[in-house]
C-alpha cells in the first residue's frame, strides 16, 4: 500500500473502496452508461476527501489516476495499461492527460519522476 495512505484499516479500506467505485464509473462510461456516473463519481470524491477532508494522494490524483501513474511509471504503453485494466485506450488516454496537468508535467515520464518523488511507487 501506498506510504501516503494512513496505516489505519479503516483508510485502507476506504481507498480500495474508492478503486472499485473508479473502476466501475470507467466500465459505466465505455458501456453508454454515462447518467450513471455522477453518484459514482460523487462517492468517489467523498472516499478520497478522507476520513479528515484531505485527499488521499497529492496533487488531487484520484485512485484510480494513481493506479495508472505507477504503470507508466513501469514504463507500460497505454495499450498494456489499458489490458491491464480492462479499459479503453481511450480512457488510459484521458487519465494520463489528467495525470500531467495535475503534476505540472508535460510528459508520461516527468509524470513517472513526480510519482517516485512523491512516494507514489511501490516497491514491488
Amino acid at each position: 500500500m501506498s506510504r501516503l495512505l494512513i496505516r489505519s484499516g479503516r483508510r485502507t479500506q476506504l481507498a480500495k473502496a474508492a478503486s472499485f467505485l473508479a473502476e466501475a464509473e470507467d466500465v459505466a462510461l465505455e458501456s453508454g452508461m454515462k447518467p450513471a456516473t455522477k453518484p459514482i463519481r460523487d462517492l468517489v470524491k467523498q472516499i478520497e476527501g478522507g476520513l479528515r477532508g484531505q485527499p488521499l494522494f497529492p496533487a488531487g490524483l484520484t485512485i484510480r489516476e494513481v493506479e495508472v501513474l505507477r504503470l507508466v511509471a513501469r514504463g507500460q504503453t497505454d495499450r498494456a495499461i489499458a489490458e491491464e485494466l480492462t479499459v479503453s485506450e481511450n480512457t488510459i488516454y484521458h487519465h494520463v492527460r489528467n495525470i500531467t496537468s495535475k503534476t505540472g508535467g508535460s510528459n508520461r515520464t516527468q509524470a513517472a519522476v513526480w510519482a517516485a518523488v512523491n512516494g507514489l511507487i511501490e516497491n514491488t
